[in-house]
């Protein structure tokens, strides 16, 4: 049992499963069937050196992820069990006179745009969105900035052997024209998220500032604390530009691996920047860390235990990842079919 009803209808936007060239707690079936289970409402794969889109469509198409909207109404009893189990796919209403709704869990791919699939490509991006990639992470270990400061941050090992090439967002502070066309190319789909990545908190300026004018509405701002090294002020103008700000579990959770920031300054910042422009994923996945499910109801324990209440704790992670991924708000999911 989790500590909270929070999980359910929860979104982990930043989640690392197997296949990867990088050790992983478990696969990504595995993971889709344990979020299912604990009342997820959507996960988003994440691998750095490739394109998860296929996968998470294997997943909608191949395994029963549907569970009932009501954090209240568990399946124990047969007849909805037997609902949810018709459910296949589709938000209905089982068929057992009760007005119980049931939801699938939604599972999104995601592409990162490191050296593995051509750095800031817009070739690979067009071709991730048109496999139903939901996220498009500007680079993240082939990134100068990440590359830079590896030797200060501790991070897995991959199996690849080739060297990293530095890949850069700017240049003298302006965007270079591939990521100029990638910005184009996830403004021109408008349920497509940008995520920045691991690139320096100066590149992120003049990310967002290329996205907002591109009209580029959903964007997320990785991990600030970690690799980025961004102070509150970048943190308070990247939101006042209409970003969320992703604070992660595993980054933050004592006994971590890739352990990086106290949480009591992961609170401190919530109060500062606001739990409604904040966003909390597990960022988890990684051998030895756990699976990421747990990972997060450790983290949100920790921070509901150190005094952050269960609204803003709701907040960051049902209702901020719904308004990011396009998903329903919780509890309108049928309003969505009926």
């Amino acid at each position: 049992m989790y500590f909270t009803d929070i999980l359910h209808g929860a979104c982990d936007v930043h989640v690392h499963t197997a296949p990867s060239l990088m050790s992983r707690e478990l696969d990504s079936f595995e993971m889709a069937r344990r979020a299912s289970k604990a009342g997820y409402a959507a996960i988003v794969l994440k691998d750095h050196h490739s394109n998860t889109a296929p996968v998470a469509a294997e997943i909608i198409e191949n395994l029963d992820v549907c569970r009932l909207v009501s954090p209240m109404s568990p399946v124990e009893d047969s007849s909805l069990a037997g609902a949810v189990s018709n459910a296949a796919g589709r938000n209905t209403c089982n068929a057992s006179g009760t007005d119980a709704c049931i939801e699938p869990l939604k599972v999104f791919g995601s592409i990162c745009l490191n050296n593995a699939v051509g750095g800031i490509n817009p070739f690979a991006v067009e071709v991730a969105i048109l496999f139903g990639a939901k996220i498009i992470w500007l680079p993240t270990v082939s990134s100068e900035n990440h590359l830079g400061k590896l030797k200060n941050n501790v991070f897995p090992n991959s199996r690849i052997k080739l060297a990293e090439s530095p890949i850069r967002v700017t240049d003298g502070g302006r965007l270079l024209p591939e990521a100029r066309d990638t910005l184009r190319l996830i403004a021109e789909n408008p349920g497509t998220v940008l995520a920045t990545g691991h690139i320096s908190a100066r590149d992120v300026d003049a990310v967002l500032d290329g996205a907002v004018g591109l009209g580029i509405k959903s964007i997320l701002i990785d991990h600030p604390t970690f690799f980025i090294e961004a102070s509150r002020a970048d943190m308070q103008r990247w939101a006042d530009s209409g970003a969320f700000i992703e604070h992660t579990a595993t980054g933050s959770l004592p006994g971590s691996n890739v352990f990086h920031t106290d949480h009591r300054k992961i609170i401190e910042l919530i109060g500062y920047i606001g739990p409604t422009r904040t966003i909390i994923s597990s960022d988890a996945g990684q051998s030895g860390n756990g699976c990421p499910i747990e990972v997060l109801d450790k983290f949100l324990k920790l921070l509901s235990d150190s005094g952050l209440c269960d609204s803003d704790i709701i907040s960051m992670v049902r209702e901020n990842p719904r308004k990011l991924l396009g998903i329903a708000p919780y509890g309108m999911v049928c309003s969505e079919v009926f």
